[in-house]
């Protein structure tokens, strides 16, 4: 029987929903979830790795000895007792000491993966360790959201020093770990909403170098607490107050906090500032739609900051001052691009313009006056423009125009961005190898329920297509700090990616993440599988219930369990379904579950793909129905790999038709598409690294549409359901049907 064949491919369309799904093009999904376009193929989602072990991946403090207030309790080294630093002692924190670690499961309990025991006070911090190896260091493990990550641009090219924070220290990839930079005195206080926006300026001397970072934690009114945080600054030694040398009128009146921080002109500009009058009683003003800049050169002069006609002692003004836009509204993010600094307001935009004029150096030119930003850290640039997510779409800015480049999905952004929470919780980054864009954000669907991001939208910049991640980061960032891939390197090696690939080489410039237990990861759009980074506090191996503090899971997710001790006591290297309990509890089911919990077991989310194609009728010009006999796939060889795909008619979704057809015995095959071929019937399938897979239907209908996913079984399959995917081409064997 002859039948019409129908190429789909290279893809470019993604997820659509701007019309009926039967007028949408061939390419295009009605639901495309942990997977997207790169390079015309549709592949798994990106995975996560580890940037060392569990130890070293993640934001830990060091206890150093009497500067910890660490005691000597059992009259030698081996027994120690002393107060965490910091404010914020939850269940679910860790100690280690060599390869033990100690977990925080309850007031005054901590499990241990060693002979040593240990308590732990959750009111006030306090600690004891007894057992543990002598003069040995200890490490703390806060458990904290990261709300930010940079860079101190000083050093050898492409290996300049990753520095981070939580919402209580600053961390630094140090050799090979993450560890708290012991020159920060701090702790910060602002919350897990309030993320840091850093930059890198010249320092108190022409051959340093700085990073500035704010939080903006700052309340406006008299007597403001001692809670505030300051702008801080790092000049390559020691992390000190900035607000402190930003005097900017006769009476040493300081800016207390600020929103947003941007080197230009050679000037240091504070975007939304909290400023203090200092006279008492010592008041906060905001400022939320004022630019204060610095002078020409150092910002830390002591006339660096003094606005016109200024004077303090023997400095006078030589520069410095500030600019209010003409608008009422509040600045929520700005971004440089091609010598245009861009602001955005919470409902306008605007480029500060620079004039060259010494006593005016700055104006404000209207861009647009409908469309802004709410989400500070979610504007990205690309080569050409600047893209932003506001409440009402996405946009991308040239320096002279905005426009929305959502179209494809037009109501996506609205309906997910409908809470403050959700709005101050997006946070993006820009993939230069895969020219991709990753916004994580807050579904609005999960707002009463999750308090982290649960989800990332991926935007192709190189051919406009979309799509979404299932995934909890609150913080994306640039890497430098890492070596070449060699064999010695820890971790899981099923994987895509080649020995000459962009992520198995030195010196690239690598996205990690953070998430809010406090782990960093690498991106990697060729890993198939997720990192574990979501550490257990309890697990009663009997009933599968875990507690994980704020663990941010959804009912019916599927995460992979491993036991990290060198000498695992649990046997749980297993894929399980999840049941949400509430926000700390969950009940794990679908594998086997034996053994002794004794601490330092994680999870690791395992994504699931889910795919709906548009509805399909080749035929729809001539007003005929349309027959799928079968479908060819061209798939990258996996091992492993496989997916199921169903198919419906005329949106009848509440028919499963390959169930059907099973039950009337007018099935053809199973509807599975393997990723490997049958080496009984050609040996040769073994060395293809594309193979053409067939799945048949009998479909007859207005239109056809298929569905590809996981079942159960699958999910809980780790050879399955870790393995890559990347589907490159579909050929649809078709037949018209008269009405």
């Amino acid at each position: 029987m002859a039948y019409d064949r129908f190429l789909i491919a290279p893809y470019k369309n993604g997820l659509r929903s701007d019309l009926p799904s039967w007028l949408t093009l061939d390419d295009s999904f009605q639901v495309f979830n942990n997977v997207n376009i790169t390079k015309g193929a549709i592949k798994k989602r990106f995975g996560a790795k580890l940037i060392g072990s569990q130890f070293t991946s993640r934001a830990k403090v060091a206890l150093l000895g009497a500067g910890a207030g660490i005691t000597d309790v059992a009259g030698d080294a081996a027994g120690v007792a002393g107060t965490i630093p910091g404010i914020i002692f939850k269940e679910g924190q860790q100690l280690a000491v060599e390869n033990q670690v100690f977990t925080v499961y309850q007031t005054g309990a901590m499990y241990s993966t060693g002979t040593a025991t240990g308590t732990f006070n959750l009111a006030d911090g306090a600690f004891t360790i007894t057992g543990a190896a002598a003069l040995t260091q200890i490490y703390f493990y806060p458990c904290e959201p990261i709300m930010g990550i940079t860079h101190y641009e000083k050093g050898p090219v492409n290996e300049h020093t990753t520095y981070a924070f939580d919402t209580q220290f600053i961390y630094k990839y140090s050799g090979s770990t993450w560890v708290n930079d012991s020159s920060f005195t701090g702790p910060f206080h602002g919350s897990n909403k309030q993320f840091f926006w850093s930059t890198n300026y010249l320092g108190t001397t022409s051959d340093q170098i700085a990073i500035f970072t704010t939080n903006f934690n700052a309340t406006a009114g008299p007597n403001p607490p001692a809670t505030d945080d300051p702008i801080y600054y790092f000049d390559g030694t020691t992390w000190a107050n900035f607000s402190a040398y930003t005097k900017f009128n006769s009476a040493s009146d300081i800016v207390s906090s600020c929103k947003i921080i941007i080197a230009w002109k050679n000037r240091l500009l504070l975007l939304n500032t909290m400023e203090k009058d200092i006279a008492l009683p010592v008041t906060n003003y905001a400022h939320p739609n004022r630019v204060r800049y610095s002078h020409n050169g150092n910002p830390f002069s002591n006339n660096a900051w003094l606005q016109r006609r200024q004077i303090i002692g023997t400095d006078i003004a030589d520069g410095g001052g500030y600019i209010d836009a003409p608008v009422e509204e509040q600045i929520m993010s700005a971004v440089l691009i091609k010598d245009r600094l861009i602001v955005y307001f919470e409902r306008s935009t605007w480029e500060l313009a620079y004039t060259g004029n010494t006593g005016l150096p700055f104006i404000w030119k209207a861009i647009s006056n409908y469309i802004g930003c709410e989400s500070t850290f979610s504007t990205v640039s690309t080569e050409s423009e600047v893209v932003t997510v506001d409440t009402t779409g996405v946009y991308a800015c040239n320096g002279s125009s905005l426009n929305k480049i959502d179209t494809a999905i037009p109501d996506f952004i609205s309906t997910l961005l409908k809470s403050a929470e959700g709005t101050s919780r997006v946070h993006g980054v820009r993939d230069y190898h895969n020219k991709l864009i990753y916004w994580s954000f807050l579904d609005n669907a999960s707002s009463t329920t999750h308090e982290y991001p649960d989800k990332i939208l991926v935007y192709n910049y190189d051919n406009g297509s979309w799509s979404i991640y299932d995934d909890t980061i609150t913080a994306f960032g640039y890497f430098e700090q890492s070596t070449d891939a060699t064999w010695a390197d820890p971790g899981n090696w099923n994987t895509t990616e080649t020995w000459g690939s962009f992520y198995s080489q030195g010196k690239s410039r690598r996205i990690i993440a953070g998430n809010h237990k406090g782990y960093f990861f690498k991106i990697n759009n060729d890993y198939p599988r997720n990192a574990d980074v979501m550490p257990i506090a309890d697990l009663t191996v009997a009933t599968g219930e875990v507690v994980i503090p704020d663990h941010n899971l959804r009912d019916g997710e599927y995460v992979h369990l491993k036991d990290n001790t060198a000498t695992p006591t649990l046997i749980a290297d297993n894929i399980y379904k999840v049941q949400r309990i509430n926000a700390n509890e969950i009940v794990l089911s679908g594998n086997a579950l034996t053994g002794t919990y004794n601490g330092n077991a994680t999870l690791a989310r395992v994504s699931e793909i889910l795919m709906v194609s548009k509805d399909w009728n080749p035929y729809i010009k001539t007003a005929d129905r349309v027959y799928l006999a079968k479908m060819d796939f061209c798939v990258v060889q996996s091992e492993f790999g496989e997916i199921n795909v169903d198919y419906f008619v005329d949106r009848v979704n509440a028919v499963n038709f390959f169930d059907d057809s099973v039950l009337n015995n007018s099935n053809m095959g199973d509807n599975t598409l393997f990723f490997y071929g049958n080496t009984a019937i050609n040996p040769l399938d073994a060395y293809k690294p594309t193979l053409w897979n067939t799945v048949y239907f009998q479909a007859l209908g207005d239109h056809v549409t298929i569905e590809m996913y996981l079942a159960e079984a699958q999910m809980l399959n780790k050879e399955i359901a870790l393995s890559p995917f990347a589907l490159q081409g579909m050929v649809l064997y078709t037949m018209k049907e008269g009405k």
